[in-house]
C-alpha cells in the first residue's frame, strides 16, 4: 500500500498534492521509513524482473522526498554498493534504472546538487566499467 502512495508523489503533477503527499511520507515514523527503504533495496535484486523494476521507482519516489530535504544520504553510496558488487545482472539492472528514475525526479524537482551527485555517480561507474 505503501509503494503505491510512494509511486503517486513522482507521477503527481500538482504541486499542492504532491507536497501533501511528501508531507504524509516524512511525518511517518522513522522505524516504518527505513524498514520500507530496506525492503526496497532488497527488492532492486529480486530475480523477477517486473519486482525489480517497481522497486527501482519506490527507491526514486523516497529519493524525490527525502532527498531535497537532506535525509537519506547514504543512498549514492548504497546503489554503488549495488552497482559495484558481484551481484547478479538484475541487481545491476535494477539499480541503474533507479539511478535514472531519481536523476529525472531531483532533475524536475530543481534539486541540481543531488543531481550533480548523481551525474558522478554515473560518471565514475562507467568510468570504472571502461578500465
Amino acid at each position: 500500500m505503501s509503494d503505491c502512495f510512494l509511486c503517486r508523489v513522482v507521477v503527481q503533477q500538482e504541486a499542492a498534492t504532491q507536497a501533501e503527499y511528501a508531507n504524509r511520507w516524512l511525518s511517518l515514523n522513522m522505524d516504518l521509513k527505513n524498514k520500507i527503504k530496506q525492503e526496497a533495496l532488497m527488492t532492486l535484486g529480486s530475480p523477477i524482473q517486473k519486482a525489480g523494476n517497481f522497486a527501482s521507482q519506490v527507491v526514486a519516489a523516497i529519493a524525490a522526498v527525502e532527498l531535497p530535504v537532506n535525509q537519506w544520504g547514504e543512498l549514492i553510496e548504497i546503489l554503488l554498493s549495488f552497482v559495484n558488487s558481484q551481484a547478479t545482472t538484475n541487481v545491476r539492472v535494477a539499480t541503474l534504472q533507479t539511478i535514472g528514475f531519481i536523476c529525472e525526479v531531483i532533475v524536475r524537482l530543481a534539486c541540481f546538487s543531488q543531481f550533480l551527485l548523481f551525474l558522478l555517480f554515473i560518471y565514475f561507474y562507467f568510468r570504472n566499467q571502461s578500465c
